[in-house]
């Protein structure tokens, strides 16, 4: 008995010696990751202290005075954040938040000649700087393969497939399955017209533009415009819930850290349910089509005789490759993406159109006669283009087989085209963040390859409220996060005039309303404003860029063709720009052309006046809405939902037009 005492004695004091190492072991891992972290917070301190920042605690950096400003608590985009920062500091052209021990600092971009910097290639980087490990979050959403997360090869692999899909070359034969679809949400809006009642916009757009990128992606028609809620794909763990329900969940980046997003089991429960339905749905989508792309195989080079027969994006991306795992895993990630993004920017792009044509009617708080004065130039386009004996008429002509639908879309239409860039000028999609890692170790990225420190050139600016000139200099930017904030670049005074803030689109014509604004774009982008040059760095350079049109003849004193190239961002440029621009921009034309004729829209809420009180409550908690609504002028504002939408859903009255 006694040996047996013993040697269970032994035991325990062998067990509680190992337990006192493993905890030995543990503080030291601890203390040594703290050291590591406390050093990477120490060289970024002295590293960055040449860009603008806020005044910054020794220890927590800005995490107390830029966290309180971006706290989830506000119902609120932290674009908005960011602008009064920047405001604040005087609108610099780019400043610094320091958010370290807990996070690397953030450089908030609001000169587009650094945008255009970080955006285009260089010998460092092939296809532009990576993207930010931040967007991680949004991978349940959009697949582990996502053209918008991969980088190097596999993203110009990816790249290459799908972009045949999205050509104007194959999206125009797709005109008159778009216009089909349109005419099912011009019948609900005659609804909303007809019983007068206040309704939420992005419902009826969200299933619009739903209905066409499912078609177009993979040829199914979900019938999201007309489904009941509850039924078929919009029951409980139906298709379009499950997307839905994926964005919802996603957590939101750049509006601090919520404790609650990590340990509800609830919600990481409901997330892991809705992805694997989602994927599992798309997959079964794609395995479906597969015998029909082979057959396509053998009529590939006949032109599609109906709508229905035109190809979808998917048959074009896996027509010629064998169905392996690996390539049906990345066509299910970007399918993913395209049902998410697709139907997401477009449909909060209508949203913002509608509150400028609201803007035009006198009964509007916001009323002015620069906004009627666009409603009629754009009303009298669309007569002079589609007739005006029918305010609808423009569906009729672009479903004609000779109608040339594409070329109505393009260069006919150029006051429309510009009406939406404008609207897209003010509100874009969201922004785009991107990162170095620091040379030459960063402990975030160990196995990192060693790498020469990159630098980008600050330009001269001039303090906005002291009047402080600061000269031009060359910055060190590895370490950092790199955030193009397009709602900044896009109102920046300094680039667009002090009218920035105004909707105007003669930013985009020359004085006789005939050049095509694709053709201004397509000439800024043959004057490359970016040098690369050697040492991971690159140099923006501020000349203007050329345009045919003479300067003698623009209607703005700050005509997109005289700004630096970048100044126009919405949907990101440089090698990653967005793919599916090219739709966005004929659904809207599409849309707008039965819009703006066809109906007197009137904002409810959020019109420039203080609500009830029983109407403050607009997604988040009252008490935050009252604070944001009074910051913004109780004006519609954006908030995050993975991208930048209206609070309120762009409550709408609606009647038709006399």
């Amino acid at each position: 008995m006694a040996g047996i005492m013993a040697e269970n004695t032994e035991v325990i004091a062998a067990l509680y010696h190992l337990l006192w190492l493993a905890i030995l072991l543990v503080f030291l891992s601890i203390t040594y990751k703290a050291v590591v972290r406390f050093v990477f917070t120490y060289r970024i301190r002295q590293r960055y202290n040449d860009i603008p920042h806020l005044p910054r605690h020794w220890l927590a950096g800005n995490l107390v005075n830029v966290g309180e400003r971006l706290s989830p608590s506000i119902n609120a985009h932290p674009d908005n954040a960011m602008q009064e920062i920047w405001d604040e500091l005087g609108q610099p052209p780019a400043y610094m938040i320091d958010l370290a021990p807990v996070d690397r600092a953030m450089m908030i971009i609001a000169d587009p000649t650094i945008a255009e910097a970080i955006t285009q290639p260089s010998p460092e980087y092939k296809y532009s700087i990576p993207k930010s490990n931040t967007l991680q979050q949004i991978t349940r959403l959009v697949g582990d393969h996502s053209l918008v997360l991969i980088e190097g090869e596999e993203w110009r692999i990816q790249r290459r497939r799908f972009n045949k899909g999205f050509a104007p070359t194959h999206l125009n034969t797709l005109i008159p399955f778009v216009v089909s679809k349109t005419r099912v949400f011009l019948d609900r809006l005659k609804g909303y017209a007809q019983n007068g009642e206040d309704f939420q916009l992005k419902d009826p757009a969200s299933d619009l533009t739903t209905d066409i990128i499912t078609q177009l992606a993979i040829e199914k028609d979900f019938q999201a415009q007309t489904v009941p809620e509850g039924q078929g794909p919009k029951s409980t763990f139906g298709l379009l819930t499950s997307i839905k329900t994926m964005s919802s969940l996603t957590e939101k980046t750049g509006q601090g850290f919520d404790i609650s997003g990590y340990i509800h089991p609830e919600r990481k429960a409901k997330e892991w349910i809705y992805d694997r339905l989602y994927t599992k749905a798309i997959y079964n989508e794609i395995i479906n089509k597969l015998p029909s792309i082979k057959q396509e195989r053998s009529t590939s080079g006949k032109k599609p005789s109906t709508v229905s027969s035109a190809k979808a994006i998917v048959n074009l991306a896996l027509t010629g490759l064998d169905p392996t795992p690996s390539v049906l895993n990345s066509t299910v990630s970007q399918v993913k993406t395209f049902l998410f993004a697709g139907q997401d920017t477009t449909s909060t792009l209508i949203q913002w159109m509608a509150l400028e044509l609201s803007k035009s009617y006198p009964s509007s708080p916001l009323y002015s006669d620069h906004h009627k004065q666009i409603r009629e130039h754009l009303c009298a386009e669309h007569d002079a283009v589609f007739g005006s004996s029918d305010p609808f008429a423009a569906l009729d002509v672009l479903s004609r087989e000779d109608a040339h639908a594409d070329e109505l879309l393009g260069s006919k239409l150029p006051y429309t085209t510009a009406f939406i860039k404008e609207a897209l000028r003010l509100n874009p999609p969201g922004g785009s963040a991107r990162l170095i890692p620091l040379s030459p170790y960063d402990p975030d990225y160990p196995n990192q390859k060693s790498q020469q420190p990159h630098f980008i050139d600050l330009p001269a600016w001039t303090h906005s409220k002291t009047g402080e000139h600061h000269e031009a200099r060359r910055i060190r930017v590895d370490g950092m996060r790199l955030y193009n904030t397009h709602f900044i670049i896009h109102r920046n005074p300094n680039t667009w005039g002090p009218d920035a803030a105004e909707f105007d689109p003669s930013r985009f014509l020359d004085r006789s309303g005939k050049a095509s604004v694709d053709e201004v774009e397509e000439a800024m982008n043959t004057h490359k404003h970016n040098t690369p040059h050697g040492n991971g760095s690159t140099s923006p350079r501020t000349t203007k860029s050329a345009t045919k049109t003479a300067q003698t003849d623009l209607p703005h004193p700050y005509h997109i063709s005289t700004l630096p190239t970048g100044s126009y961002r919405p949907f990101e440029r440089g090698p990653r720009t967005c793919i599916g621009s090219n739709l966005a921009y004929i659904e809207a034309k599409i849309v707008l052309a039965i819009m703006a004729r066809g109906f007197e829209w009137t904002k409810v809420g959020l019109d420039g006046t203080r609500p009830k009180p029983e109407e403050v409550v607009y997604g988040g908690t009252g008490k935050e809405d009252v604070k944001v609504g009074e910051s913004q002028g109780w004006r519609v504002w954006s908030i995050n939902q993975v991208t930048s939408v209206p609070v309120d859903g762009m409550r709408m009255r609606i009647k038709l037009r006399r």
